[in-house]
């Protein structure tokens, strides 16, 4: 009952974040281009996980699989977070990279350990923002 099915090469917590981000992306028809910032909001737990603020450049795929902004940035350059994602060509992605620039995240107590609520701010002034439910 304690096991989780990872459908996203990324770490356990990021798992619900990147879907949410993805979802977020393809229901909006958001472009990299037009992201001013995003912010995620997720349990204290979450936030102190080793590696889970890098924000780039990695030098290994174990660096950057911990990483909630290398997921967003992923989320936004690739569309999905497969292990093809951790290459020599997309690790260091400038996209990516760019994108992962403009994530923070804060911790909020009494959040679950893998739920999240993100917030996406657009150039143009929009505000988008989903969470697991």
């Amino acid at each position: 009952m304690n096991t989780i099915f990872k459908p996203y090469a990324t770490c356990g917590y990021n798992q619900i974040g990147f879907e949410i981000a993805v979802n977020l992306i393809k229901k909006n028809n958001i472009k990299g281009p037009d992201i001013k910032d995003i912010s995620i909001k997720v349990s204290p737990e979450n936030k102190a996980y080793p590696g889970g603020d890098s924000h780039g450049p990695w030098k290994t795929a174990d660096e950057a699989l911990l990483s909630k902004p290398f997921a967003m940035g992923a989320a936004v350059t690739f569309g999905d977070l497969q292990i093809d994602a951790y290459g020599p060509k997309e690790l260091n992605h400038p996209e990516l990279l760019r994108i992962a620039s403009l994530v923070r995240s804060e911790a909020v107590e009494g959040m679950g350990g893998l739920f999240c609520d993100i917030r996406m701010t657009m150039k143009d002034g929009r505000v988008i923002e989903g969470n697991q439910d």
